[in-house]
Order: structure tokens, then C-alpha cells, then sequence
């Protein structure tokens, strides 16, 4: 089946996945570049998993959102439940 020209995918829609990372990075102290890599710094995971958080909010599904965060949608998923447990 053959898409209109005019259909863009919701994940490549314009959203505000950027502003959500710079705001998360803001609001704890740490990059853009920090959030999508590998490190395993207490503070620094916090703010990976409250952007994740926020996204997933935003509408935006496991495996998008691991795209976004340079990580598998499992680990996603591990960090959402752990971010809503008490």
C-alpha cells in the first residue's frame, strides 16, 4: 500500500522529544549528550529516566523512545517501572 506524499510517521513527526531532553538536562545539571550516553553516574541515570518518563507521557512508544535514548526498548521498560514504583 502506497502513503500519501503528505504522511510523515509519528515518530518522525515534529514533536517536542528535543525540548523534553533539554529540559530534563536542565532541570538536573547534566547534557543533552549525557541523557543519550552510556553513563551510569547516579544523577545522570536519574535524569535518563525521568526524560523517559516524560516521553512515554508524551505518547511516545518503548522502542521510540529507546531510539531516542540510544537504548533497547527492555531497558525502557525497566526504567519506567522502576521510575513509578514508590
Amino acid at each position: 500500500m502506497m502513503l500519501p506524499r503528505w504522511y510523515t510517521p509519528p515518530m518522525w513527526a515534529p514533536c517536542r522529544r528535543g525540548d523534553t531532553l533539554a529540559s530534563v538536562a536542565n532541570l538536573y545539571g547534566v547534557t543533552v549528550s549525557e541523557i543519550k550516553g552510556s553513563s551510569r553516574l547516579p544523577p545522570i541515570v536519574a535524569a535518563r529516566w525521568e526524560a523517559m518518563r516524560r516521553l512515554r507521557e508524551q505518547g511516545f512508544t518503548f522502542s521510540s523512545i529507546g531510539r531516542i535514548v540510544n537504548r533497547n526498548h527492555a531497558t525502557v521498560m525497566h526504567a519506567l517501572r522502576s521510575v513509578s514504583c514508590p
